[in-house]
C-alpha cells in the first residue's frame, strides 16, 4: 500500500492570506466610505448654500423694510434669555436661537426661512454720526454650518443701508439687534395700474395678439412712507403662461395635463429654466413652462406678468418692498397673413373675454372657458353648461359689417354666374367645434330676439348637431322654449313625439329590395350619416365615432318672403355639410397651390374642403323629376363614381324632393333614399304650437320679424348629470353665402330676395350715399340696389325685379332644383373655387 502525502496550507501562510484580505477589504471599504464622504460633503454644501441664500431673501424681503423705516437701532451682546418676553408694538429682535437667525415681535418668535444651519452671526455698525452713507450701514455677517459634516460650513454677510438715519444705541458689535419698527412709518411700495402695450397700442385683456409682438408691460410705482431722496424702481417682472383666460392664479409645478390645464399657470423660463424676467417679453420664439426641474415647449398661450413692487438705493440695496400683482392677460394667437377669413369669431371671442352684455351679443352661459390652442394658436371657446338641462346660450348679431370681406369677394370675382351676393339674409356660417362629455349643441339660424320684462327671448329654428339624436334635424324655438312634440304636419307620418321641420325622408336610406340601413333610431324621420357619403366622401358611420371627433360644418342660411305675403313673414332655406380639417388639407399641397387656394378661398369652405353630400331643408325646388309612363323618375347626382346619374323611380310628382344614394362600406350594399323639402314658415309654426300664447299675436310677430330687424346667430349647449367641459369650439364665422346660379337654382316659385336696404336697421338707410355704404358695407349700388333683378334673367345691371318662377328663372347655366348645384365628378360648377 503505497501513501501519498496530501498537499495543503501551513497555519502561516493561512494567516498570511487572511491579513492580506482584510487589507484588500479594508481598502474598499475606505474608498467607499471616502465616496459617499464626498458625496455627502457636496450635499451638505449645496445644503448650506441655499439654505444662506434663502436666509438671506428672507431677510430682505421681512425685515430690510423695516429697517429702512427705523428712527432707533442697538447692538447687544448678552444671553437670548435676557430679552424682554413680552415687548412693545414697536420693538423687534433679531438673534440666533437653536440654529435659526430669528425675529421677535409682539407676536412671538418666527425663525427665517432657510436659516436653520446658521451656527454664528455677528451685527456691526459704525459708531460716527456723521451725515454719511458708511455710518449708516449695517452689517451683518453670517456663518452656516452642517449639523452632519460639522466641518462644512459657509461665510455670507450682507450690508443694510438705513435711510432714516436712526438714533445708534448700544455696541458697535454684537450678536443681538434690536430696533424699533412702527408701521404707521412703514416703507410701503405699490404697484397699481398694470398694463400691456405692443409699442403704443394698449394689449392688456386682449383677444387678438398675434405671435411674434413684443409684449410690454407698464405700472405706476407708489412709495409710501418715510421720505427717501434717492431710489431707483428695481421691481421684478416675472411672465406666466396658461393655456386659458383664468380669474383665480394657480401657479402650478406640475407639467400641463387634461387635469389642470384649464386651471393652472406656469412659470416661464429660458430654454435653460431660467426665470423669464423685465418688463418685456418676446413671444416671437417658443414658450417655456417651468415644472419642477423639467421644462415643457408652447407655442402659443395666454400669458401675464407679475409685478412684485421693490426699490433700491443707488448702491442696489432693497429700501423697501411690497405685494406682488398680477397684470392683465394677453393671448398669443397665431399670425395671419389677411383679414380674410372671418370677422365675427374675433369679436365674438373678445366679448366673451371681457363680459357684458349688449345688443350685438347676448348671453346665457353656465361656464365659459376662453382659451387657445398651444400648438396651433387658434382660439378656442368651451362652453360647459353643467348639470342643468337649461344648457348655455349665446347670440351674435348678423350685421353687414361682419361681412366686408365675404362681400367683396362675392363681387364676380369668378364669373357673374358663381357670384354670392352674401348678406344678412343670405350667408353661412362656420361652426368648428369637438363635442366632448356632452351630447352636442344647437345653431339658430337667423333668429330674432324679443324682450320679455327685459329678458331676451329668443325666436327661430335651430340646427340640432347632436350625438345623442344620431341625426341631423331641425327644431322650432319661441320665447325661449323648445316646441315639444310632435310638428302638427308630420303627427299622421312620424307620431307626436317628432318635432321635425324642414324636411324628412319620403323614402328612407334603403338598398334595392327596400331593406333600411339604420344607425339610428331615427333614421326613418330624418337624415342619417350614412346618407351624406359616397366614393369621395367616406365618413365613420358609426355615431358614437362620429360625433366624438372635431368636425367642421358649413351652414348656408337664405331668409326669404313671397310676393303675395308681407316681408314680417320669412320663409327659410338651409344647406348643411361637413368640411375636412383645414390644416390637414393645405399640408398636403404644395406651396404654390395653397398659397392660390389661401387667397381664392380664404374660408377654406370650397370644394377642396368638402367632406360630404350637402344635405337640405326648406321649401326648395328639389331635383328635375321626368315622367315616364305612371312613374315619375329622380335622377342622383353626387360625388360618386358609379352611383352619380342613378334613376329612382317614384309615383307621384313633388316639387322638392332630394334624391340621395350611397354605396355602404359597411353592408356592401347599393342604398337610395329620397328626401322631402318641408316649408320653414315661421309664422305658421310657431302658431301651430304656441297658438293660444300672446307673443304670436299678429303685431308681436310682426314687431319681432320686422324686416329691418335684428338676426342673430345662437349656440346652444345642453347640459347633463355628467357634464363637465361640453362643447370647445374652434371657430364660429360668417362665410359667403348662396351664388346667383344657386339662388336662382332653388328658390321656390313666388320668392323674393330681401333687399339690403329694406334689412338695415341702424338708422335712416336713404341719409346714406353710395360712397358711405360701400365704405360700410361693401355696397354697391347696381348690385345690392336690385337684387330680385337676377330672377328675371338677367344680371343685375338690367332686366326688372321678378319673383323666382321656380324653374331655374333662365340661368344661363341651365341648372334647375338642389340636385344641379351639387358637386359632381367631371362636371362641378361650384360657386367656390375649388381648385384643379
Amino acid at each position: 500500500m503505497n501513501n501519498k502525502k496530501l498537499a495543503a496550507f501551513t497555519l502561516v501562510e493561512a494567516l498570511i492570506g487572511v491579513i492580506i484580505m482584510m487589507i484588500v477589504i479594508g481598502g474598499i471599504a475606505l474608498s467607499i466610505k471616502m465616496g459617499i464622504d464626498m458625496y455627502g460633503r457636496a450635499e451638505a454644501h449645496s445644503e448650506l448654500i441655499n439654505g444662506m441664500r434663502f436666509t438671506l431673501d428672507s431677510f430682505n424681503r421681512e425685515i430690510s423694510p423695516m429697517l429702512s423705516s427705523t428712527k432707533e437701532i442697538e447692538i447687544l451682546s448678552y444671553d437670548n434669555a435676557d430679552i424682554p418676553a413680552v415687548l412693545s408694538d414697536d420693538v423687534h429682535y433679531l438673534y440666533l436661537r437653536d440654529g435659526a437667525l430669528t425675529h421677535r415681535s409682539k407676536d412671538g418668535e418666527e425663525p427665517l426661512t432657510g436659516s436653520e444651519y446658521i451656527s454664528q452671526v455677528l451685527f456691526s455698525i459704525p459708531s460716527a454720526v456723521d451725515e454719511k452713507g458708511e455710518n449708516y450701514t449695517l452689517a451683518m455677517k453670517l456663518i452656516a454650518q452642517h449639523t452632519r459634516y460639522g466641518a462644512v460650513h459657509y461665510k455670507t454677510g450682507v450690508d443694510k443701508a438705513l435711510y432714516n438715519r436712526p438714533d445708534k444705541l448700544g455696541l458697535t458689535e454684537g450678536t443681538i439687534l434690536r430696533f424699533k419698527f412702527n408701521e404707521d412709518e412703514m416703507l410701503n411700495v405699490l404697484v397699481e395700474n398694470i398694463r400691456l402695450y405692443d409699442g403704443a397700442k394698449d394689449i392688456s385683456n386682449s383677444t387678438n395678439v398675434s405671435k411674434g409682438t413684443e409684449v410690454t408691460a407698464s405700472y405706476d410705482l407708489k412709495v409710501e412712507g418715510t421720505d427717501i431722496a434717492d431710489y431707483e424702481d428695481t421691481s421684478i417682472v416675472e411672465w406666466y403662461i396658461a393655456a386659458n383666460v383664468i380669474d383665480s392664479i394657480n401657479i402650478s409645478n406640475e407639467p400641463p395635463g387634461t387635469q389642470n390645464i384649464n386651471e393652472c399657470h406656469w412659470q416661464l423660463v429660458d430654454s435653460s429654466g431660467t426665470p423669464l424676467t423685465g418688463k418685456t417679453l418676446n413671444t416671437s420664439e417658443d414658450f417655456y413652462l417651468k415644472h419642477g426641474d423639467s421644462v415643457t415647449k408652447w407655442s402659443y398661450g395666454v400669458v401675464r406678468c407679475r409685478v412684485t413692487p421693490q426699490i433700491s438705493d443707488t448702491a442696489k440695496n432693497i429700501v423697501g418692498t411690497g405685494e406682488p400683482a398680477w397684470g392683465p392677460y394677453a393671448v398669443i394667437i397665431e399670425k395671419k397673413d389677411s383679414n380674410k377669413g372671418g370677422k365675427l369669431w374675433p369679436e365674438w371671442f373678445e366679448h366673451l373675454s371681457n363680459g357684458g352684455q349688449t345688443d350685438d351679443f347676448i348671453e346665457n352661459t353656465k361656464d365659459v372657458t376662453i382659451g387657445v390652442s398651444t400648438e396651433t394658436g387658434k382660439k378656442i371657446v368651451t362652453l360647459n353648461p353643467g348639470s342643468s338641462n337649461s344648457g348655455s346660450a349665446i347670440l351674435a348679431d348678423v350685421r353687414l359689417s361682419l361681412m366686408g370681406d365675404e362681400r367683396f369677394y362675392s363681387r364676380g370675382e369668378h364669373g357673374y354666374e358663381t357670384m354670392a351676393i352674401t348678406s344678412i339674409t343670405n350667408y353661412s356660417i362656420i361652426v368648428d367645434a369637438e363635442i366632448v362629455d356632452t351630447s352636442g349643441y344647437g345653431i339658430l339660424l337667423n333668429g330674432r330676439v324679443a324682450y320679455s320684462n327685459k329678458t331676451p327671448k329668443d325666436y327661430g329654428y335651430m340646427f340640432q348637431y347632436d350625438q345623442a339624436r344620431k341625426t341631423f334635424l331641425i327644431r322650432l324655438f319661441g320665447n325661449s322654449q323648445q316646441a315639444q312634440k310632435g310638428n302638427p304636419d308630420f303627427v299622421d307620418l312620424f307620431g307626436e313625439q317628432e318635432a321635425l321641420y324642414g324636411a324628412y325622408p319620403e323614402r328612407a336610406l334603403a338598398d334595392n329590395n327596400g331593406i333600411a340601413l339604420k344607425d339610428a333610431n331615427h333614421a326613418n324621420s330624418e337624415y342619417i350619416i350614412r346618407g351624406m357619403q359616397n366614393d369621395k366622401f367616406r365618413l365613420k358611420d358609426e355615431s358614437a365615432t362620429y360625433y366624438k371627433e372635431r368636425k367642421r360644418v358649413l351652414y348656408t342660411i337664405l331668409e326669404y318672403y313671397y310676393a303675395n305675403e308681407d316681408k314680417t313673414k320669412p320663409h327659410y332655406i338651409l344647406r348643411m355639410r361637413t368640411l375636412k380639417d383645414t390644416d390637414t388639407e393645405l399640408n398636403k399641397m404644395s406651396p404654390a397651390r395653397r398659397s392660390e387656394v389661401v387667397k381664392n378661398d380664404p374660408w377654406f369652405i370650397g370644394a377642396d374642403f368638402y367632406d360630404s353630400e350637402p344635405i337640405w331643408f326648406g321649401d326648395f325646388v328639389g331635383s328635375p323629376e321626368e315622367k315616364s309612363g305612371d312613374i315619375y323618375i329622380n335622377t342622383v347626382k353626387n360625388f360618386s363614381k358609379d352611383l352619380n346619374n342613378t334613376k329612382i323611380e317614384t309615383a307621384d310628382y313633388k316639387k322638392n324632393r332630394y334624391p340621395m344614394a350611397v354605396h355602404d362600406e359597411k353592408s356592401s350594399k347599393n342604398a337610395y333614399a329620397i328626401y322631402r323639402g318641408y316649408d320653414l314658415n315661421v309664422w305658421k309654426d310657431l302658431r301651430a304650437k304656441w297658438g293660444k300664447e300672446p307673443w304670436t299675436s299678429d303685431q308681436n310677430l310682426q314687431e319681432t320679424y320686422a324686416a329691418d330687424g335684428k338676426r342673430y346667430i345662437g349656440v346652444r349647449v345642453w347640459g347633463s348629470n355628467t357634464t363637465t367641459t361640453g362643447v370647445r369650439f374652434y371657430e364660429i364665422n360668417i362665410a359667403p353665402g348662396f351664388s346667383i346660379d344657386e339662388l336662382r337654382a332653388i328658390m321656390p316659385k313666388g320668392g323674393l330676395l330681401y333687399q339690403v336696404e329694406e334689412t338695415y336697421n341702424m338708422g335712416d338707410w336713404n341719409k346714406l350715399n353710395d360712397a358711405d355704404r360701400d365704405k360700410m358695407f361693401n355696397w354697391q349700388k347696381n348690385h345690392d340696389g336690385a337684387l330680385n333683378k337676377i330672377f328675371a334673367g338677367d344680371e343685375i345691371a338690367g332686366g326688372g325685379n321678378k319673383a323666382s318662377d321656380g324653374k331655374g328663372n333662365n340661368s344661363k347655366s341651365g341648372k334647375v332644383g338642389v340636385g344641379d348645384i351639387q358637386h359632381v365628378p367631371g362636371n362641378c360648377t361650384c360657386s367656390m373655387w375649388h381648385g384643379k
